[in-house]
């Protein structure tokens, strides 16, 4: 194989290294906050961030938010596995799905 053709072949990352790695998710009580939210995916050790979209007027929650991993495989694990379970230790349930940029 050529030095080109195998540093190429080297560095094309696979489709789960480089997909989209934050998920929205939904229905949230007004108590979720970040630390808990991020502790409901802590036993994946992959959580770079969580992040709970607010109110600018109140500072109250909106009922969304976004967790984002260290990886495309991780967050499509956790949207596979928790997405529609019961969130422990409520009576809430796992509302995810991929997130997506507005362009507004």
């Amino acid at each position: 194989m050529s030095e080109a053709v195998s540093s190429a072949v080297s560095s094309a990352a696979s489709p789960a290294e480089t997909g989209p790695r934050t998920l929205w998710m939904g229905d949230l009580a007004y108590w979720v906050d970040e630390n808990f939210m991020g502790s409901l995916f802590a036993s994946t050790g992959e959580v770079v961030s969580a992040k709970i979209i607010r109110n600018k007027l109140t500072g109250y929650s909106e009922g969304y938010g976004f967790v984002e991993f260290a990886s495309n495989a991780a967050a499509q694990t956790v949207l596979q596995t928790y997405n529609g379970a019961p969130i422990p230790g409520t009576d809430l349930f796992f509302k995810l799905n991929w997130a997506s940029h507005s362009s507004a």
